[in-house]
């Protein structure tokens, strides 16, 4: 079955959306996205008693539930908030009070429904975005990227958004971002158009990392 396909397949655990496709997964996938999650936590600083906050919408669970379950292998603690104008007072508020070490999810529609966002941001040693408004509005943040049903993230270098290449093979073609996954998942990526626009870079990362990542083209909005 493609990621394409409509018909929800039995097993499944969720439904988020992928692009504008539904993309059922089965709790295996969810089990097995976590293991990647918990390196991507490590690469945002969060470890035992750290706290993140993650910023999201419902369509978006298919991401947001490994790296919730990630933090708790991490032994951290995670909150949650919508990633919505009208929530945006309450984003400012738990960061205030909870004073969390990273912040995943930031968008532009956040960014501008608060009177000083980087004021606000500029608390969080760690800030990561899902588009280029809210990339170029804040100071230094890094990139999560939604790379099909999983997640890249920018590391610390800010030179790309790092993915797991043992689980997803990802490639350009004509400037765009295409995936297959490697390991089993419920709905396959065959050559999926991300609908991202940039590069994969297989060089290791001065940050260390020897996991590839995806550079996001300038004029592109994920």
């Amino acid at each position: 079955m493609s990621g394409r396909d409509t018909a929800t397949p039995p097993g499944v655990w969720g439904v988020g959306i992928v692009g504008s496709a539904p993309w059922p997964v089965a709790s295996a996938d969810i089990e097995d996205e976590t293991e990647s999650a918990v390196e991507h936590l490590r690469t945002l600083g969060i470890g035992a008693g750290g706290l993140v906050l993650i910023v999201s919408r419902l369509a978006e669970t298919i991401h947001v539930a490994p790296l919730e379950l990630a933090a708790g292998r991490l032994a951290a603690r995670w909150s949650s908030a919508d990633a919505t104008a009208g929530d945006a007072f309450r984003t400012a508020s738990l960061i205030a009070q909870l004073s969390p070490d990273a912040v995943i999810g930031v968008n532009a529609t956040m960014v501008g429904a608060l009177d000083d966002p980087r004021a606000v941001f500029g608390r969080v040693p760690c800030v990561a975005v899902t588009d280029r408004s809210a990339y170029d509005a804040l100071d230094a943040p890094r990139w999560w990227l939604r790379l099909g049903p999983t997640s890249a993230f920018e590391c610390a270098a800010r030179a790309g958004a790092h993915y797991d290449a043992s689980r997803w093979r990802v490639e350009t073609q004509d400037g765009e971002v295409v995936m297959w996954n490697r390991a089993p998942r419920l709905t396959a990526c065959d050559g999926w158009p991300t609908g991202l626009r940039g590069t994969v870079i297989t060089d290791a990362c001065e940050c260390g990392l020897a996991a590839p990542r995806v550079v996001v083209a300038g004029a592109s909005e994920p």
